[in-house]
């Protein structure tokens, strides 16, 4: 197992890998959005220098996990705003299936162009995707990809990287927990669930896990 950053020859897999794995996610926006869109919007993070995607390649299955971040989460969004007529292309086969994601959709494009946006990080570095095929059970190798992504994140300079779980993940809310990140809010969304943002601080994180990378 080798983990490096992704290519633009790794889009077509980084897209099915998240599409086989949607259902894990009962809530969201990328939980009804489909391979045409994932690989639209793969290719917008592959080439864009403040996004950072970091594979877990499996000597013979080729990847089978991957990270997503983010080192600037204004410029993030400016991005995807630049980008906004081509995600939005390839958002129509979704949206035939499921018209109401229309409405979903347009709330995300309307908090690109608002600084009140509260249910996601607003600035600095955010982990955003963390995926792993559930055809592979070694949940070691998902951890230690995950720890390479908070290494690269922090090598690059950045003393702190937030994110957000929502609390019906437990499992992945105890992690991080364990894994040294401190809650920093807890919102409810309009849906109800219940959203906690979260930050690995670099200069005090103490984690329960000892990784040897």
């Amino acid at each position: 197992m080798i983990f490096r950053f992704a290519k633009l020859c790794d889009i077509d897999r980084l897209s099915r890998l998240h599409f086989s794995v949607r259902h894990n996610y009962n809530f969201g926006i990328f939980n009804s959005l489909d391979y045409f869109f994932l690989k639209t919007y793969y290719n917008v993070l592959v080439k864009d220098v403040n996004s950072i995607i970091i594979c877990g390649e499996h000597n013979s299955h080729g990847i089978i996990g991957f990270c997503s971040a983010t080192l600037d989460v204004k410029k993030y969004n400016s991005n995807l705003k630049k980008n906004r007529l081509k995600l939005a292309f390839s958002a129509i086969p979704s949206i035939l299936k499921n018209p109401r994601l229309l409405i979903d959709l347009i709330s995300r494009l309307r908090s690109l162009n608002s600084n009140k946006a509260t249910y996601i990080t607003s600035e600095g570095a955010r982990l955003e995707y963390w995926v792993w095929s559930k055809n592979f059970k070694n949940e070691n190798f998902s951890l230690l990809m995950h720890e390479s992504m908070l290494n690269v994140i922090r090598d690059l300079g950045k003393k702190k990287v937030s994110f957000e779980v929502d609390l019906n993940n437990k499992k992945v809310y105890k992690f991080h927990k364990l894994n040294g990140a401190i809650v920093k809010n807890h919102i409810t969304l309009d849906d109800k669930r219940e959203r906690v943002f979260m930050e690995y601080d670099f200069l005090s994180r103490k984690s329960k896990f000892k990784y040897n990378i």
